[in-house]
């Protein structure tokens, strides 16, 4: 795929709704890869459609997630993808340097450094496997650091 130069919201709409169209099941990573721009930036052209951008409070958002139930927490990078599935629960923030986060649970172990995280958005997305409703945090980039997506399966 040849990246684009599409960089007013409304072209960088429609160039990836052009995409989608071609690819229904492009994950927007790749999406954003080949349209030569970042996942924050896709995201943010459906805000007030399927996503909404949130206020950056990530450690209050953080401290909520243990609300949801059963979620998956995903973290990528270009080599690897984690994926835990589980309850976010015992959430403690740890003030100081950059301020530090921890998830210490059976299946959520996470330390979280705030330092790097940016931008916050709540997001309903269709799938092969139906409706997803995820939480969407990403550094000053646009770049991914974690996803956590609700979860209705046991």
């Amino acid at each position: 795929m040849t990246p684009t130069t599409a960089t007013e919201p409304n072209d960088l709409k429609t160039a990836w709704a052009d995409l989608r169209a071609k690819n229904p099941h492009l994950r927007i990573r790749d999406a954003a890869d080949a349209l030569g721009v970042s996942e924050a930036a896709l995201l943010a052209t459906q805000t007030g459609e399927t996503v909404t951008r949130l206020e950056p409070k990530f450690t209050g958002i953080l401290q909520e997630l243990h609300t949801l139930g059963r979620i998956m927490a995903l973290t990528r990078n270009g080599e690897i993808v984690h994926e835990r599935k589980g309850e976010y629960k015992n959430v403690e923030i740890i003030q100081g340097h950059g301020k530090m986060g921890l998830a210490v649970n059976d299946d959520i172990d996470l330390r979280i450094f705030f330092a790097h995280w940016q931008f916050a958005f709540a997001v309903t997305s269709e799938s092969p496997r139906g409706t997803l409703h995820s939480f969407q945090f990403f550094d000053q980039s646009g770049t991914a650091i974690q996803k956590v997506f609700l979860q209705t399966d046991a």
